[in-house]
């Protein structure tokens, strides 16, 4: 699940400029050198952003390459331990491992 397609992260969580006549929260990348400093959109939480569940969904969508990232590595690390060890008394850890990876493969859009 290394094929990843989506701009690279950290993303982080912007407040638009209420008085400016938008109201929301963006979504954006952190510059890339290849962009001159320049943020990237990645998305918008439309509505007002004093609506604690817009705020946390915006939060939710900036954390995810990072909780990608974590669920790689955990997915590699336990490959490695259960899997690739043979241990069958590790069947509980499989199961976390397989709803992992299935997470990925949706997030993947595969």
């Amino acid at each position: 699940m290394s094929d990843t397609k989506f701009t690279p992260g950290p993303w982080f969580v912007a407040g638009s400029i209420p008085e400016e006549g938008t109201d929301c929260f963006w979504i954006k990348a952190q510059p890339h050198p290849a962009m001159r400093g320049f943020t990237k959109d990645i998305a918008t939480a439309d509505g007002y952003q004093d609506d604690p569940e817009r705020a946390a969904n915006a939060h939710l969508i900036a954390a995810a390459p990072d909780m990608h990232n974590a669920l790689n590595a955990i997915i590699g690390r336990l490959q490695t331990d259960i899997y690739d060890g043979g241990r069958p008394d590790e069947w509980p850890m499989r199961a976390l491992v397989d709803t992992a990876r299935a997470a990925l493969t949706k997030a993947e859009g595969k």
